[in-house]
C-alpha cells in the first residue's frame, strides 16, 4: 500500500472572522441609527427640556412626532414660550370679550399623545359656550402638584388668566414631597413633618442628564419611547412598559361603587390609576396635609389675583373598563373635600368617564400609553366648559 502524505490546508486570505464580526455589528448599528430608525421605522421624537427663569419647561420652537408602537403618531409643537400648544406663542394682551384659561399640569397637559391642536385646551376653545375661550397650556412631564403652584406663580400669572385649571393625577401629591423622577430637584417641593407641611423648597437649576444624552440617538428613542424599553431592560430582558413618556396603560385605573374598608377593598389592586397606591398612601397624615396646603395656596392666589380656580382630577380608567372599584378613588374624594373647604372648583372625572363608557364603550386612553386620547381630552374639555358657563 502506498503511504501518501496529506497536503497541508491552503492558507486563507482576508480579514479573520473574529475581526469581521465586530465590524459588521458596528456597520449594522450605524445603518440602524442613520437609516432604519430615521426613515424605515422612524423613532419617536421627544422635545428637549430647558430651565428658564427658574421654571423647567421645553426648549422653545421645537416640532416633531411622538410615537408609541404603531398606535400613536402625534405631531407636537413647542411654542416660543416653551410649551406644547396649538398657539405659536402666548401673548400678554387678551382678546376682547374672551375668557383666558391657564391649564397647568404634567404630561396629561403636555399631551404629546394627541396632535398639538387636539388636547382638552384646544378642544375647549372650539366648544360653544357663553364666552369665547382662549386656553394656554403649561404642561411638564413628571411635575407634581407643588410644581403646578410654582408654574402658576412664575409663569402662568404673567398672562393674566381669568381661570386656572390644575389637571391632577394620582401621583401628584406624594411626589410633591418625595424625591421621585429625573427632574425631581428641578421642581418646587415641600418639606413636611409628621403631620404637616413645614415649608417650600425652591427648584434647583436642571442640567441635562442620561435621558437627554440617550434621546440624541434615534436607536435609543426607538427602543425607549416608541417601543417602551427602559435602558435596564435592554440588557436584562425585562418586560415592556415604562418609557420616557410615562407608564403604559396596563397599570390600571378604577371604578364602581364606593366600598369601605374590608375584604373587597383589600383585594383591589395596589397598582392602579397608573400608580403604586401603597407608596402614594404610605403616609396618610402628610398626604392629607399636602393636599390641604397646596389647594389652600391655590385658593389664596385666586382671591388675590382675581381668577377662578378649578381642579380637574383624573378617573381610575382601567377599573372603569373592568367594571370594578379602585383604591385610588379615595384620593379623588380627599381632593374634592379639600377643594370644597377652600372654595376651589372641583371636577371628578371618574363618574364622567364611567358614564360615557356605559353609553359609548370607547376608551379614554391608549393600549400602550396611559395618556388621554382625543376622546378622553374631549370629555375633559366638555366638563371644563360646563364649569366656566355656570
Amino acid at each position: 500500500m502506498l503511504n501518501r502524505r496529506m497536503a497541508p490546508p491552503a492558507r486563507r486570505s482576508g480579514i479573520p472572522l473574529l475581526l469581521l464580526l465586530p465590524l459588521l455589528l458596528v456597520a449594522g448599528a450605524a445603518l440602524a441609527e442613520l437609516v432604519v430608525f430615521r426613515t424605515v421605522l422612524p423613532a419617536s421624537d421627544y422635545p428637549a427640556v430647558a430651565y428658564d427663569d427658574a421654571v423647567l419647561k421645553y426648549a422653545p420652537n421645537q416640532a416633531g412626532v411622538y410615537r408609541v408602537r404603531n398606535e400613536i403618531a402625534a405631531p407636537f409643537r413647542i411654542n416660543a414660550q416653551g410649551w406644547n400648544s396649538g398657539h405659536d406663542r402666548y401673548a400678554a394682551d387678551k382678546p376682547a370679550r374672551t375668557l383666558r384659561v391657564a391649564a397647568i399640569g404634567d404630561s396629561f397637559v403636555t399631551a404629546l399623545q394627541v396632535p398639538c391642536d387636539r388636547s382638552f385646551a384646544e378642544q375647549l376653545e372650539a366648544l360653544p359656550g357663553k364666552t369665547p375661550v382662549q386656553a394656554y397650556r403649561f404642561g411638564m412631564r413628571g411635575a407634581p402638584l407643588s410644581q403646578y403652584l410654582w408654574m402658576l406663580e412664575r409663569e402662568a400669572l404673567a398672562y393674566r388668566p381669568d381661570a386656572v385649571v390644575f389637571a391632577l393625577v394620582h401621583n401628584d401629591f406624594n411626589e410633591s414631597y418625595e424625591p421621585v423622577g429625573a427632574y425631581s430637584r428641578a421642581f418646587m417641593k415641600l418639606t413636611v413633618g409628621t403631620h404637616s407641611v413645614v415649608g417650600e423648597i425652591p427648584p434647583v437649576a436642571y442640567t441635562p442628564g442620561r435621558d437627554e444624552l440617550l434621546a440624541r440617538s434615534a436607536t435609543m428613542r426607538f427602543l425607549m419611547i416608541r417601543w417602551q424599553l427602559m435602558p435596564s431592560e435592554l440588557f436584562n430582558g425585562g418586560g415592556i412598559r415604562a418609557a420616557l413618556g410615562g407608564l403604559g396603560a396596563g397599570l390600571g385605573a378604577g371604578l364602581g361603587a364606593r366600598s369601605g374598608p374590608g375584604s373587597a377593598q383589600a383585594a383591589l389592586p395596589a397598582v392602579d390609576a397608573n400608580v403604586d397606591l401603597d407608596f402614594v398612601q404610605s403616609r396618610p397624615p402628610v398626604l392629607g396635609a399636602t393636599i390641604d396646603y397646596l389647594l389652600g395656596r391655590l385658593a389664596g392666589l385666586a382671591r388675590s389675583k382675581g381668577f377662578r380656580a378649578l381642579v380637574v382630577m383624573d378617573g381610575a380608567r382601567e377599573a372603569i373598563y373592568a367594571g370594578r372599584d379602585s383604591r385610588a378613588l379615595a384620593l379623588n374624594r380627599q381632593v374634592g373635600a379639600a377643594a370644597a373647604r377652600h372654595g376651589v372648583g372641583f371636577i371628578d372625572l371618574h363618574p364622567l368617564f364611567a358614564e360615557d363608557w356605559r353609553h359609548n364603550h370607547q376608551r379614554f386612553d391608549f393600549q400602550y400609553d396611559a395618556g388621554w386620547n382625543e376622546h378622553g381630552h374631549h370629555i375633559v374639555a366638555q366638563a371644563i366648559r360646563a364649569f366656566l358657563d355656570r
